[in-house]
């Protein structure tokens, strides 16, 4: 259920920068950590946080991922669709994890922490129709976690949300026909973008280019 979490352990547990051995070291550790933290997130029971908006809203309709993801998976049933944002994904993959390797592990570190952080905010904004201050969270969490890494090169991840946005997006108006599903979930929409590419790649989902 969780192949992204997995893609982001087993990368950041296999790339490091390699000026300093003990920095590298302690980087891919704090990478690490960052996995676990977005993995606990996904599977524990965060009711004890507070609402900020009351009660959950009817836009949002779900209170665990594992129901959300069908639903995902729903507003993808066009096979060009699923196409772009399959290409979308695997050149954010080349991107992150082969044309930047000496800043994978970071990147992992920020994208893991980013979703950990929109995984709580989106708990504790359910009565609000959609999923700004998710957003927000995500990028203010990302934003700080770059500066404590002393990440170079911010623009690698911005490089990769308009490569993945961009194809997904197309896919959605110009032949899903609906709104994007990261309007209302921003953090499971990310991370089921991701668990649909490995479904797509073993085969349990099909992929195609527009018929006449």
């Amino acid at each position: 259920s969780y192949s992204f979490c997995t893609l982001l352990a087993l990368t950041a547990a296999n790339m490091g920068e390699r000026t300093s051995a003990r920095e590298a070291s302690m980087e891919v550790v704090i990478a690490m950590f960052s996995v676990l933290a977005l993995a606990w997130t996904m599977t524990a029971d965060l009711s004890f946080l507070p609402p900020l908006f009351g009660e959950q809203c009817p836009e949002k309709k779900f209170t665990r991922y594992e129901e959300f993801h069908p639903f995902y998976l729903s507003e993808h049933s066009d096979e060009t669709c699923r196409l772009l944002h399959f290409v979308g994904t695997s050149l954010v993959i080349v991107w992150l994890f082969v044309l930047n390797m000496g800043s994978a592990h970071k990147s992992i570190a920020m994208l893991s922490l980013a979703c950990a952080a929109g995984n709580v905010v989106e708990v504790m904004t359910r009565g609000f129709p959609t999923a700004q201050y998710e957003a927000l969270a995500m990028v203010a969490t990302f934003v700080v976690t770059s500066l404590i890494l002393n990440q170079k090169k911010p623009t690698v991840f911005f490089v990769a949300l308009l490569l993945g946005y961009g194809f997904a997006w197309i896919g959605h108006f110009q032949f899903e026909k609906n709104k994007p599903a990261t309007w209302t979930y921003t953090t499971w929409s990310f991370i089921s973008d991701f668990r649909m590419y490995f479904e797509i790649l073993n085969g349990r989902l099909t992929v195609g280019l527009p018929k006449n």
